[in-house]
């Protein structure tokens, strides 16, 4: 089991926001004794320009057991390591938004501020819908703001992540994905703004002064074969969801227990090794538990030896959260 924590700053907040009733500092004081025990590993920077996020970045790391490369940048096939589809079939996520147009560029808003019910979000699925199966397209709803697509033109399609994009311009981000390669969903997203355009939905959403859904945004395309999950050859569905959580930090008392429940007892191979990875705003750090050898020796040293020196959580934590020439040290 690996963990990824993100900070509020990581999950698009800010730094100085603080969450409610003193969580994150109770969470941080009981897990601070919980960093001697750890051994930091790889770690990952913000890139102004990349098409995924940090967390998901860290994401497949772990799931692939290698360092990434320049060219799997916008080709992390989270959709179907999501679905657990290890077959090699493509998929992808579709997200109604909508985007506010202005005089030089329409901006991506967060679909959260849709406020998008699932009793409206089905109606606009199934008004969009037979656009995609009359091109052999196979849309799937997975809930209000998460469709599902799939179809053979999704194999590492490089795609701007919806959590890079938001807030930011349409154009600049879409205009990342080769418009060759993603020709027929390309075509597919505009037929269905006309479609979505003078939906009943809309026009009831636009009469109470709401948000409307004036788009879809795709990412996540490609497929999880086989071969490409992790150096162990992993090929069970489920392994795929299970092996790497992502959780906010905030709310994170059960999954670091669970963490730590699984890190504790020595894997039976380096590659199997726990890893727990600090995702913040501007960095991400990854860290295994520190072993010690086993018998008397390791008994020995428990006893005798102090703990080495380490950063405590919450200066981990603000260098993670701050730009690169900011970072405490």
């Amino acid at each position: 089991m690996h963990l990824i924590l993100m900070t509020e700053a990581a999950q698009g907040g800010t730094a100085t926001e603080a969450p409610p009733d003193g969580q994150l500092e109770g969470l941080v004081e009981r897990w601070n004794p919980l960093m001697t025990r750890l051994v930091p590993q790889w770690s990952l920077q913000e890139e102004d320009d990349a098409l995924n996020t940090l967390a998901e970045r860290a994401r497949a790391q772990l799931v692939w057991g290698r360092t990434l490369n320049t060219e799997d940048d916008g080709r992390l096939p989270l959709e179907a390591w999501d679905l657990g589809d290890c077959s090699g079939t493509p998929w992808a996520r579709l997200s109604p938004f909508h985007g506010l147009v202005g005089s030089d560029r329409i901006t991506l808003l967060p679909p959260a501020e849709l406020r998008l019910s699932e009793v409206e979000s089905r109606q606009l699925f199934a008004a969009v819908q037979p656009l995609f199966a009359t091109e052999g397209v196979r849309l799937e709803w997975h809930g209000p703001l998460h469709w599902r697509v799939q179809h053979d033109s999704l194999q590492a399609l490089p795609c701007a992540s919806l959590a890079r994009a938001a807030g930011d311009s349409v154009q600049r981000w879409q205009g990342r994905t080769p418009l060759a390669a993603a020709r027929l969903l390309r075509r597919l997203q505009n037929e269905a703004q006309m479609v979505l355009h003078d939906h009943p939905v809309n026009r009831a959403r636009d009469e109470q002064g709401l948000l409307t859904v004036n788009s879809l945004w795709l990412d996540h395309a490609g497929a999880a074969d086989t071969q490409a999950v992790g150096s162990q050859g992993q090929a069970r569905e489920q392994a795929l969801r299970s092996t790497v959580l992502v959780e906010p930090l905030v709310k994170a008392n059960s999954a670091l227990q669970a963490w730590v429940d699984a890190a504790l007892p020595a894997p039976p191979d380096s590659e199997s090794e726990p890893v727990l990875v600090l995702c913040g705003r501007h960095g991400a750090q990854a860290f295994t538990m520190r072993r010690l050898p086993s018998g008397w020796l390791g008994a020995l040293q428990r006893t005798l030896k102090r703990p080495p020196r380490t950063r405590s959580l919450s200066s981990w934590l603000q260098t993670l959260d701050a730009p690169a020439h900011e970072a405490p040290r």
